[in-house]
């Protein structure tokens, strides 16, 4: 799966490359019409590309918002929540991507340490997982990268963790009722069918911790 699918104007492709370079030498794994040969069925690829893609950068401009292709890539990312937008020129965007944050990036000279570039970086970051956000003591928001194997191992955690605790609140349960019987505070039968209540649960909330592991194991793998 790609970082960064880069959509733009063909028109627009030298400013553009210096975007891809920056994202290159950031160690995105890129993709972008530079993929695609002569005989290849165009649609297919692109489909498959943005489908493969964590997010979608789309470099607006006077072309760009002529390109049906531009659009249309806009428009998939916008819907898969995959969209980052940029703006080279300071022609009007077409709705509803004009209403929709953009940066500007009319006056970027290739500089990777520039505010916009910051910027566009710190969205991609979030997008794609490599950035998340921790809160200052100033009430500030700081921004550090995740290591991926971190983001790997607590991926899908809150559940099992939960799972995990309500199978140890039965276990105190069927502690408790054991000691009221001994103590003869509650009846054989009713102890009987309390612990093969719990014993029937915790049968559940281990298969449950098995399917959300195999889920989070495949979900990885994919990644």
């Amino acid at each position: 799966m790609t970082d960064i699918f880069l959509s733009y104007a063909r028109k627009n492709r030298d400013r553009v490359s210096e975007i891809a370079d920056g994202f290159t030498n950031g160690g995105y794994d890129l993709w972008w019409d530079t993929a695609l040969r002569a005989g290849d069925n165009y649609a297919i690829k692109i489909e498959k590309a943005l489908d493969a893609t964590k997010s979608v950068v789309v470099c607006w401009s006077q072309q760009a918002k002529e390109s049906l292709w531009v659009r249309a890539e806009a428009t998939e990312a916008l819907d898969n929540d995959k969209l980052i937008q940029l703006k080279l020129d300071e022609s009007r965007m077409p709705l509803p991507f004009n209403v929709l944050n953009m940066i500007p990036f009319d006056g970027w000279a290739g500089d990777t340490s520039a505010p916009e570039w910051s910027q566009l970086e710190q969205e991609v970051g979030e997008k794609t997982g490599r950035l998340v956000k921790a809160s200052a003591g100033n009430g500030a928001t700081l921004t550090r990268e995740a290591p991926p194997e971190l983001r790997q191992r607590l991926q899908g955690l809150g559940p099992v963790a939960a799972t995990g605790f309500a199978m140890l609140i039965l276990t105190l349960g069927v502690a408790i009722l054991t000691l009221l019987l001994g103590e003869g505070l509650i009846e054989l039968g009713m102890y009987r069918t309390l612990t093969l209540a719990g014993f029937g649960t915790a049968c559940l909330g281990a298969i449950l911790v098995f399917w959300r592991f195999s889920r989070t194991a495949i979900a990885t793998r994919r990644s």
